[in-house]
């Protein structure tokens, strides 16, 4: 009875306290739903945007970088803007545009991309939907407030940098993949910076050229991998060190760019025939002028070797006579020779002037194929040379087509690279650009923990 009675007396409490919320006008809260920030434990320390520095229990991001992105977005897309604790990145992040997969509507719109949820670089990027996660590495470089990471250029140096793990020690390895990977930074900011002015200019029929291409490029992946994507998956690790969804982003942004200096460079280029004949009359000697061309075999016979000039004289001797009555030359050549350099088994093939030896170099242009020369006598040796086969030498008329369509290609890339370097010169000068030694060493940390298991696998 009791038991009941405070259970009534309990109830009749809560309905009390529930009619007087409402009357004064409040209402309790909604649940919240959990979102994917909810499972990653916070860590120690503090992010900022940039110009800030990220500290974390693994260490301290270096001054200036940012930690994908500084600020966090909430679930339901609106931030708080009374914060102040919260920095405002340099500028957003671009997204390029999602590339259509085989099969799918092109009528149907292609939803936005879900926003993420910013975490420091050493935590994962948790899918808003895929439940797939990719780990970032530090930032190398940020053009116009979009970062490269270290990731990116470690996939770029990937077959280089296992090729030479397996020939080079730590220290030589180190070195080397320093400068590969500060030569490999300074391109990936020319290709960001063009890949920007591409999609600022290009027109939308552009963009979409140049995602059928990637579709192709793709499909021709899967292709060469039996025809799974698993297996195009596996390739792109084993081979690359990449994932394949980013190959197959990075070639979209390849495809674009491509199209980009197609429309905006290459129709700058101007080759007139007069700068192809001023190009022909300029280098005939050196480019379009084929000197004669000898292929022979020589036996030396060295007094030193023999022991006495009379004794080297005997044995030249016997080689010149089997040699003229008919015995295979480049037999004794490679066997009864004192100069390992001519007992090859190749003929030594050249200009006949070129050669180091004055007296044998006289002798060749004399020499018909086949015929073998009398003794020749140079310093401490006797020479026998016999002629294998000889290709005239010609000029290259102006009026060949072959000639001129060279000289043109060679035309148009010169000019290709100038027209291509002003247009980086003048992106470049309202471009804001961040990228130092400290900030290329995160990458070439990340290269010497992979370089025992590159080294291993020789």
């Amino acid at each position: 009875m009791k038991r009941t009675q405070i259970g009534l007396w309990t109830l009749t409490l809560s309905a009390a306290a529930c009619l007087t919320g409402c009357r004064n006008g409040n209402t309790a809260p909604k649940p919240q739903p959990l979102t994917p920030e909810a499972f990653i434990s916070p860590r120690s320390g503090t992010i900022s945007g940039a110009g800030g520095t990220a500290v974390g229990s693994g260490g301290t991001v270096g001054a200036g970088e940012s930690a994908t992105p500084a600020i966090a977005i909430p679930a339901n897309g609106v931030s708080n803007t009374n914060d102040k604790s919260i920095s405002k990145p340099a500028a957003p992040i671009p997204i390029p545009a999602p590339i259509p997969r085989p099969g799918d509507d092109p009528k149907q719109p292609t939803p936005d991309p879900a926003p993420r949820s910013a975490v420091p670089a050493s935590l994962p990027t948790i899918g808003a939907s895929s439940g797939q996660f990719m780990t970032l590495g530090g930032v190398v470089a940020e053009v116009n407030g979009t970062p490269i990471y270290a990731n990116k250029v470690l996939a770029s140096l990937d077959p280089i940098l296992r090729q030479k793990a397996r020939q080079l020690d730590a220290a030589r390895f180190r070195r080397d993949a320093y400068q590969d990977i500060k030569k490999t930074i300074d391109e990936l900011i020319r290709v960001e910076l063009f890949y920007a002015a591409a999609q600022r200019t290009l027109e939308q029929d552009d963009k979409r050229l140049a995602e059928g291409l990637t579709i192709q490029w793709r499909v021709q992946q899967i292709t060469r991998a039996g025809g799974s994507v698993e297996l195009a998956k596996r390739r792109a690790r084993d081979e690359f060190g990449a994932d394949f969804d980013d190959l197959v982003l990075e070639q979209s942004r390849t495809e674009l760019t491509r199209i980009y200096e197609q429309k905006k460079i290459v129709p700058r280029i101007q080759v007139t025939a007069s700068d192809i004949r001023d190009y022909y009359d300029k280098n005939v000697d050196r480019e379009y002028s084929e000197a004669e061309r000898v292929k022979f075999r020589l036996i030396k016979v060295d007094f030193m070797k023999t022991g006495t000039k009379e004794h080297a004289m005997d044995k030249a001797t016997h080689l010149l006579n089997r040699a003229k009555s008919g015995e295979d030359f480049t037999d004794m050549a490679t066997k009864e020779n004192d100069e390992k350099m001519f007992a090859g088994k190749e003929a030594m093939e050249m200009s006949p002037g070129s050669f180091s030896i004055a007296k044998v170099r006289d002798v060749l242009p004399k020499l018909q194929p086949g015929q073998v020369s009398d003794l020749i006598e140079d310093k401490a040796a006797y020479y026998i040379v016999k002629l294998d086969e000889r290709k005239p030498g010609r000029v290259r008329p102006f009026e060949e087509q072959k000639v001129q369509d060279e000289i043109r290609s060679k035309l148009r890339i010169e000019q290709y690279r100038k027209l291509r370097e002003l247009d980086f010169a003048r992106l470049m000068k309202g471009a804001a650009i961040r990228t130092d030694d400290e900030m290329a060493s995160i990458a070439l940390d990340m290269a010497m923990q992979k370089y025992a298991q590159y080294a291993a696998a020789k």
